[in-house]
């Protein structure tokens, strides 16, 4: 799989977020959000428990059913994954104004994404695969709503059943196959970040 971003150099988006942990925030500056901080804490405080058992029910798949793929290795606090966010619209919400809109919205509103300058083209054909950052992330590093955080970020690196997991260049989680052999980097780290 070929991966072809389309906007500003890698480079360039990374000299900007070099002084800390943050990204550095687009030529336009970063969009407000427009839902007030009390209503986007009450629907995340009605959403967390339904997070937590969906994280249940998905550590009793792994244990009956585990995928064919598994993570080794630990987070090295780069921030790759909160400085560059994957949001995938599948090609059916791709399709519909409402289903994109709507995930659009939860993603930036509720969850507080903001818009990278470029996406990743023909991840699956008729998808999208925006470059999202996050406006909790702080200059050390850590997440400012911890217990809050987006199912998105409970799950990285995501591991499939279906389709073979990928991490970021710069992560210090590598994927191996469950029969104990490493996978090619080329087959499983995205070359979003090059540091």
């Amino acid at each position: 799989m070929v991966v072809v971003v389309s906007g500003p150099t890698f480079e360039q988006t990374l000299a900007k977020s070099r002084a800390d942990a943050r990204p550095a925030p687009p030529d336009e500056g970063v969009p407000a959000q427009r839902l007030p901080g009390f209503v986007r804490r009450g629907i995340q405080l009605v959403v967390v428990p339904y997070l937590w058992l969906d994280d249940a029910v998905a550590w009793l798949l792994r244990g009956v059913l585990p995928p064919p793929y598994r993570l080794e290795g630990a987070c090295h606090g780069t921030g790759a994954c909160c400085r560059y966010v994957l949001v995938h619209f599948p090609r059916v919400v791709a399709r519909s104004r409402v289903l994109s809109g709507l995930l659009w919205w939860w993603t930036t509103e509720v969850n507080g994404f903001f818009p990278r300058e470029f996406e990743l083209d023909e991840v699956e054909p008729g998808a999208r695969t925006w470059v999202m950052s996050c406006r909790h992330l702080q200059a050390d590093g850590r997440c400012a709503t911890y217990r809050f955080r987006p199912q998105l970020c409970r799950r990285w690196p995501r591991q499939s059943h279906v389709a073979r997991p990928f991490v970021l260049k710069g992560c210090g989680y590598r994927v191996v196959a469950r029969d104990g052999q490493a996978l090619p980097e080329r087959a499983t780290k995205l070359p979003i970040v090059d540091e």
